[in-house]
């Protein structure tokens, strides 16, 4: 019997490390072609790709552990390539025309799936969220959403990945307030005139002060007052339903609303 159990043993591993090594072969291949696609629908795709593979991993619940498992060991790696994607868009702003013209240029469905990826994997991995913040990509985000962002689709994936860096993680949301983070998206909120990027402003100074901030969240709050005026700040704190989409977003919209017709003077 013995000798059973541990042929089974031997056989339970060699299927582990099978499984494992198959799993980090398809990542490896989707941040392949993500970092060295010609074109941007290219790299695009296999941002999407990697995407789902996480997403398909989390709906089959024996399949959990070992995904996160490999996200943690393919954080460096994959946090290389997104931020190389996000950069580039800064750096060749005066070349967009021409970039975008051709396709190779960095677009912002690229952004977004970059963002899109960066947002997952800092929900399930913690070890990626400390790592993330230590290559300054807090920093990252609150300039390019103060520098870069002007459409409300590319504003939410910056703003969720944002939120997911300070998950569960007491010294990002320190480093987050240590660099004014409520105040920067609060500017956002006053110098962007779309609509839909105010209301997802809102949506995040809401989720920031009323939930994820937590021990943090005085602070977060006087630093909303001192940028929006007591009254807005109220209201921008204000409880939200969040469970009930279609009451959820007619709340957010009257909320940018109210409590830009609030501010001081």
């Amino acid at each position: 019997m013995d000798v059973v159990r541990d042929l089974q043993e031997v056989i339970d591993r060699l299927s582990r490390e099978h499984q494992e090594g198959t799993l980090k072969q398809d990542f490896c291949d989707k941040l392949q072609l993500a970092q060295q696609g010609s074109f941007s629908f290219l790299r695009t795709e296999g941002l999407q790709q990697f995407a789902q593979i996480i997403l398909k991993g989390l709906l089959q619940p024996e399949a959990v552990a070992l995904l996160l498992v490999t996200l943690d060991q393919l954080a460096l790696e994959a946090l290389q390539v997104l931020q190389k994607i996000l950069q580039q868009t800064a750096v060749q702003r005066e070349a967009t025309i021409s970039s975008d013209a051709d396709g190779r240029g960095v677009t912002e469905d690229e952004q977004c799936a970059a963002l899109k990826v960066l947002e997952v994997m800092c929900l399930l991995s913690a070890g990626t969220r400390e790592l993330a913040v230590e290559r300054g990509t807090l920093e990252f985000l609150l300039g390019k959403l103060e520098a870069d962002v002007v459409d409300g689709t590319l504003a939410g994936a910056c703003l969720d990945a944002l939120l997911a860096l300070l998950a569960d993680s007491n010294a990002n949301q320190a480093k987050f307030l240590e660099l004014g983070g409520v105040g920067k998206v609060c500017s956002v909120l006053l110098h962007q005139h779309s609509p839909s990027c105010q209301i997802l402003c809102c949506k995040a100074i809401n989720l920031l002060v009323t939930h994820i901030l937590g021990p943090h969240a005085d602070a977060a709050a006087e630093e909303l007052e001192r940028q929006m005026g007591k009254p807005s700040a109220e209201l921008l704190a204000s409880p939200i339903h969040w469970t009930q989409r279609g009451v959820m977003e007619m709340q957010l919209q009257h909320l940018a609303t109210s409590a830009l017709a609030k501010l001081p003077t």
